[in-house]
Formats: C-alpha cells, structure tokens, sequence
C-alpha cells in the first residue's frame, strides 16, 4: 500500500514541479530567453510551443485536448484493471501526471 501512496504522492509532486517552473520562466524570462541550469548539462529556454511533441500540430490545440483526454480515460482504465503491478501503477501514475500536465498548459497557457 505504501508504494501506491508514494507513487501518487510523486506524480502529484512531479505535476506542481512542472506547473511552478513553466509559471517561473513565464513570468521572469523574455520570449527566447535562456539561462544555464546544471552546469550547461541542461539549459532552460522559454519557447512557445502551440502544438504537441517537436511542434507538430501547430494550431490545433482542441484535438490536442481530446487526444489527451481520451489517453488519459485510457490510462484510468489501465490503472483500474492494472491489479496489483505495483510498477504498472508507478508508471501509469507518472503518465497521468505528465498528462495533467500538459492538459493544465493547453487550457489555461
């Protein structure tokens, strides 16, 4: 049962990470805009990206909503016949929140 705690608990965490540190960079960046982060290993550059995964579907953000939302109807499902796969359930959490995510950006961004 901890495991599942710990796994939603995570993905809740993931999910207000995510959502702080797009607000963040919205707020304080300039469009183009780009700072160092983890010693040049990664690099925070502020985009606007109006379509899915490398910028396809550009403009197309309503079928963007209904693909989210039915892959995340999808994984429901999963996590409800998933039993007790405690890595199932970890990595469909971790989906869910990343779906979320993107979800909460599509809407309100």
């Amino acid at each position: 049962m901890i495991s599942y705690i710990l796994a939603v608990a995570s993905s809740v965490l993931f999910l207000i990470i995510d959502q702080i540190t797009k607000h963040y960079i919205s707020t304080n960046f300039v469009l183009g805009e780009s700072a160092e982060f983890l010693n040049g290993f990664i690099d925070l550059v502020y985009i606007h990206n109006r379509g899915g995964a490398w910028g396809i579907m550009q403009g197309k953000t309503w079928l963007l909503i209904a693909i989210t939302f039915l892959m995340l109807l999808v994984c429901v499902g999963v996590l409800i016949k998933s039993g007790k796969n405690k890595m199932l359930f970890w990595a469909i959490t971790l989906v869910l929140s990343g779906g979320i995510g993107n979800m909460i950006d599509r809407i309100f961004r």
